[in-house]
């Protein structure tokens, strides 16, 4: 007499709204076969937290530029959230400069959000894929959002054609050679040619000179193009000379 027993009843919804249910627990009271009833009801709220954009490609950058995009988190959903954290799984060459989404903010039901923005900048030639996530509480179950993150680093690799090397041979004192290169740009970004402290695009000194081509003092020589430096020499004595 006076003993009892537990039920443990969970309550698991899967979508937003109202339900009701009836438990019923069978017995035999000793004398007769009889039941008792409990009536349950519960409640749910949804919970859609979404990422704009969810997800974003940075494009293809030249190596040691910067390229930034702002996101924005909204919670479009009828039950307020707390962020557990602030944006994860971020890393080199992709890095957080501003943030309103951190630890313990508050995404208020039907519209609260916050934003962060995001830079790009990476310092070698290759591809990066990365899905960080923003992690909440309902109050109920603790869960995160994924993002989607790409982008490629580029650089220009320039080549001259022929070998590295090139010799003007049997040139007579007083006389001059001149020999066309070509400069061709095999990598994806854009090169630009830097001026050097003499003023030319190379650093040549006489005997040697830069006569010639289309190869100018802060050209930009896109990817697949080309140009073209006229080299001449002008020995004045028989001797021998590199540049």
């Amino acid at each position: 007499m006076g003993d009892s027993c537990t039920l443990i009843v969970t309550f698991a919804p899967t979508s937003k709204g109202t339900f009701s249910d009836t438990l019923v627990l069978n017995y035999n009271n000793g004398r007769e076969n009889t039941s008792v009833s409990l009536s349950l009801s519960g409640s749910s709220d949804d919970v859609t937290l979404a990422f704009s954009p969810n997800t974003f490609d940075f494009g293809h950058i030249t190596s040691h530029q910067t390229v930034t995009q702002s996101f924005t988190v909204t919670n479009s959903g009828s039950k307020s959230v707390n962020l557990t954290s602030g944006l994860s799984g971020v890393s080199s060459p992709i890095s957080i400069t501003t943030s309103t989404c951190t630890s313990g903010s508050t995404l208020t039901a039907s519209g609260g959000s916050c934003t962060f923005t995001l830079s790009f900048s990476p310092t070698q030639a290759g591809e990066v894929a990365q899905n960080p996530t923003l992690s909440y509480t309902d109050g109920v179950a603790s869960k995160a959002i994924p993002l989607a993150l790409s982008g490629t680093g580029i650089q220009s690799i320039l080549s001259v054609s022929g070998s590295s090397s090139y010799s003007f041979d049997g040139v007579v004192s007083g006389d001059t050679s001149s020999h066309t290169f070509t400069l061709t740009n095999s990598g994806e970004a854009a090169a630009v040619l830097q001026t050097y402290s003499n003023g030319g695009v190379l650093g040549l000194s006489a005997p040697f000179s830069l006569t010639g081509g289309t190869c100018t003092s802060g050209a930009s020589i896109a990817s697949g193009a080309s140009c073209t430096l006229i080299v001449t020499y002008s020995p004045t004595s028989n001797s021998n000379a590199s540049g």
